[in-house]
């Protein structure tokens, strides 16, 4: 963004300013989880129910309280970097083809039921039945089991503890295809040419984002979209 009269355009966790990427992420900083009622007890907090296994805010403003001032631009809504190229190889009569495609720096923030227990009546997951924080499991990576509107709400507000490197590369097209070039076999069956073919598409993707297709709309936080389907197709071309 080059100019925009020195104004800021906010909207939720995302923000428009002069210097940066439109839209980009714009929440807390964060600093692992508390792990004792000590630590609490000394440290700036949004409200006074936060516990141990709750996320712990950076004071970015140091003036003794988290609140929106503390917010900072942490991350690209956009790729810095849209990429894709072409891999094939032939041997005789074998034809084997490939569409890749990517992009790098970009980051998405999961919201609803793709980050919150219980949400809208839902169940546990398997990350959060085995990997929130608990006395027993001290160095997990999701804070303590709660509902979004118990007394651990904030852990649930936009902070760059819940954003997802999104960047990916994805294996978007592969054909194998075998050339039959048998003149006496083309001659009995009446035609000039025959291949067969298997074709797949989105069967393979490299990203660190764990629960969604990252070739999304990376600002639509939620699970209400469908993600890229995988397809696999046999087939053959004749040509007469």
């Amino acid at each position: 963004v080059v100019d925009l009269k020195g104004e800021s355009i906010i909207s939720g966790g995302r923000i428009t300013q002069e210097g940066y990427p439109i839209d980009s992420w714009y929440v807390l900083k964060t600093d692992g989880l508390f792990q004792s009622q000590d630590e609490v007890d000394n440290y700036p907090t949004i409200t006074s129910r936060v516990g141990p296994g709750d996320i712990k805010y950076v004071d970015l403003h140091e003036d003794g309280v988290i609140d929106g001032k503390d917010r900072y631009i942490a991350g690209n809504t956009f790729p810095d970097y849209t990429y894709g190229f072409n891999i094939g190889l032939n041997y005789k009569n074998l034809s084997l083809q490939t569409v890749w495609q990517g992009v790098q720096n970009i980051f998405v923030r999961p919201n609803f039921n793709m980050a919150s227990p219980y949400n809208n009546g839902a169940g546990l997951t398997k990350d959060w039945l085995t990997d929130s924080w608990s006395t027993q499991n001290p160095n997990a990576r999701l804070p303590r089991i709660s509902a979004r509107n118990q007394y651990s709400a904030e852990n649930f507000s936009d902070s760059d503890f819940w954003l997802e490197d999104a960047s990916y590369l994805r294996l978007k097209n592969i054909q194998l295809s075998y050339l039959i070039n048998n003149p006496q076999l083309l001659n009995v069956i009446g035609i000039k040419g025959f291949t067969i073919f298997a074709n797949g598409q989105n069967i393979l993707t490299f990203t660190d984002v764990r629960h969604f297709d990252p070739e999304r709309n990376i600002t639509q936080t939620d699970i209400n979209q469908y993600p890229a389907a995988k397809t696999y197709t046999l087939g053959v071309n004749l040509n007469f």
